[in-house]
């Protein structure tokens, strides 16, 4: 497929071991429903999708880095490799792979927002905001980064709608809504702005949970900064 230079790209995408994700080609995708997430929403992307689940990957054992879900990511980006040009890790916390998944396949891999934190922090000498699901599992994970002070967290776990999401039957069980969703990130992140908050200081922010790029419009109402997501890079990279 790869020798082929002439034929359309295809981007592939590895989703979480979550309920309402599959594995699927171009064709499923593009003739099945709609999702509200980029991560599997054919119509987000200027290119044919592919996805791939990565096994053990619920939001709990993401958080936590566990070793069953890093061999998850990195078997699903093998799966997808030879038959996408980018693969681009569906969650923000898939970055706790990238040791893993660096050599692992021939196809570029973006595993999440987080690979553009040095790039963004290398662009000032100001504090840079990411906003993640789980800001003390992130804390973790960046906490012997060289330039650790000046990455300031927002999590978005601890709010109601949001922290359904964390389920892996979070569909069934409900207790969410896209309005809902929006409204709580719009409230957390323009409290987080204002003088004593968490981002009050930033002067770009990254979105590393994968579920907030749909609210980017939100977000815009919130705060004219640079916004960075893997999946916005990812698309400008592919159209």
């Amino acid at each position: 497929m790869k020798a082929d230079r002439a034929r359309r790209p295809v981007v592939g995408v590895m989703l979480q071991s979550k309920e309402g994700f599959v594995e699927a080609g171009p064709e499923e995708l593009a003739a099945g429903e709609r999702s509200m997430w980029p991560a599997n929403n054919p119509d987000f992307w200027p290119v044919p999708l592919r996805t791939a689940v990565a096994e053990n990957t619920d939001t709990p054992s993401m958080v936590a880095a566990a070793p069953a879900a890093v061999r998850g990511v990195v078997a699903a980006a093998r799966r997808l490799d030879e038959h996408v040009d980018l693969i681009v890790g569906g969650c923000g916390f898939m970055w706790a792979a990238r040791d893993r998944l660096a050599g692992a396949t021939s196809t570029p891999v973006i595993a999440s927002t987080l690979d553009l934190l040095d790039f963004v922090l290398g662009m000032s000498s100001q504090p840079v905001g990411v906003i993640t699901y789980s800001a003390a599992a992130l804390g973790e994970l960046v906490e012997e980064h060289p330039e650790r002070a000046r990455i300031r967290l927002l999590g978005l776990d601890e709010l109601p709608a949001w922290s359904a999401l964390g389920r892996t039957d979070y569909v069934a069980r409900g207790g969410w809504s896209r309005a809902e969703l929006g409204r709580e990130l719009v409230g957390r992140l323009a409290e987080s702005l204002c003088d004593g908050g968490e981002l009050a200081a930033v002067n770009a922010i990254l979105v590393e949970c994968a579920a907030v790029p749909v609210f980017r419009a939100e977000i815009r109402s919130v705060t004219p900064l640079p916004v960075f997501d893997v999946f916005s890079l990812a698309a400008a990279a592919m159209a």
